[in-house]
């Protein structure tokens, strides 16, 4: 009650009987005020502390140490150490944590529901996988990814063949330059314009 969210964010049940629309209305008010409310508490707080652990450990560290690398770019860039279980690491001393390190707040206007969005994500996967331009300049796989993302699969990654067998997803194939002209002339291809 204290944040101004509406009975529908917070799961009460009222008596009054409401539209879909009032609903969704009253819902996306409800989470732009709790979208305030957690940009003030990260900028008055959180920024802060996390500003003021890391001068901490860069004025009393003396030793090196494993510091724990989350998310996914982690996942590409650095192997597991073999000292730390649990996930992937790296061994940084004093020297290798020094200068100012910034903590942006990160002002996003966040979906309702992330499935929201899937409907936008499947219109732009049909638009491209259909358009041969697009399709050579876009990465296909990148926005099934966020498509099936929003739809809920968090793991989509593992269904990706060509990066289990370790190869790449496009296949080359150089043709003689007598099979090309015959191939346009059939009107099978054509020239790719010059930038």
């Amino acid at each position: 009650r204290k944040a101004h969210t509406p009975d529908a964010l917070q799961g009460v049940e009222t008596e009054v009987k409401r539209t879909a629309t009032e609903i969704a209305k009253m819902t996306s008010s409800g989470i732009n005020i709790l979208q305030t409310l957690a940009t003030i508490i990260w900028a008055q707080t959180l920024k802060p502390m996390a500003e003021m652990c890391v001068q901490n450990n860069q004025q009393l560290l003396s030793e090196q140490r494993y510091y724990r690398i989350l998310g996914n770019y982690a996942k590409e860039l650095i192997t597991p150490a073999q000292e730390f279980p649990g996930g992937p690491a790296v061994l940084a001393g004093p020297e290798d944590i020094q200068g100012n390190f910034d903590f942006p707040i990160r002002d996003v206007n966040l979906p309702l529901k992330p499935s929201d969005n899937a409907e936008i994500w499947a219109e732009v996967f049909q638009t491209a996988s259909s358009n041969p331009l697009l399709a050579q300049r876009i990465d296909i796989f990148w926005i099934f990814k966020q498509l099936a993302e929003s739809l809920g699969i968090k793991n989509i990654e593992d269904a990706d063949l060509a990066q289990q067998m370790g190869q790449s997803t496009l296949n080359y194939q150089v043709l003689p330059d007598e099979q090309i002209a015959n191939q346009e002339q059939a009107g099978n291809i054509i020239p790719m314009p010059m930038r």
